[in-house]
């Protein structure tokens, strides 16, 4: 058994430490932010709803979602720790991203609205030129090697028939040729 004087030390410790904690100042949780805002037809300036609006904390990789829009084109996302965002909408043609972050403070709710275009559809290959630029056989790599080569062949031939074939130009002799 231990003696009355290691007991009370025991006790006046875990007493000691007790008050501390009832005293000691408890860390308030930070408040979160949130973002809401309502969605629009950049063409139409209508509301745009079920679409899903995300925001991407790039420091962390953390993504928040929005339910899909209601019929004003209305989302909230909250519970958002306090950061810098990036902002896109997801529609059923794809995905607009926002041209600037939302910077978010501790325990601000903050309201944005958002235009997005709809997404064209693709009618075929189509090639937007200018009048003023004027393609040549060369842009094309393939047509360029074909007539590279055929330019050698032409001059090849030409050199050979302007300077005809001389004892100089033919190939040497093979040894059956020197021992007869």
């Amino acid at each position: 058994m231990k003696s009355p004087g290691a007991l009370n030390k025991t006790l006046a410790a875990v007493l000691i430490v007790g008050v501390q904690m009832l005293v000691s100042p408890v860390p308030a949780a930070t408040p979160s932010a949130a973002l809401s805002g309502q969605i629009l037809s950049a063409e139409a300036n209508a509301p745009v709803s079920g679409v899903v609006v995300r925001m991407v904390d790039p420091g962390t990789g953390d993504l928040y979602t929005s339910a899909p829009t209601d019929d004003k084109g209305g989302f909230e996302i909250d519970s958002l720790p306090a950061a810098t965002y990036a902002l896109s909408v997801q529609q059923e043609q794809g995905v607009y991203v926002a041209g600037s972050h939302v910077v978010l403070a501790p325990g601000q709710h903050r309201s944005v609205q958002v235009a997005v275009y709809a997404k064209k559809e693709a009618t075929g290959p189509e090639t937007v030129q200018d009048p003023e630029y004027k393609t040549s056989a060369w842009s094309n790599p393939l047509v360029a090697t074909l007539l590279a080569l055929g330019i050698a062949v032409v001059v090849g031939y030409g050199m050979q028939e302007w300077f005809g074939t001389s004892e100089t130009n033919k190939a040497p002799p093979t040894v059956s040729q020197m021992n007869p």
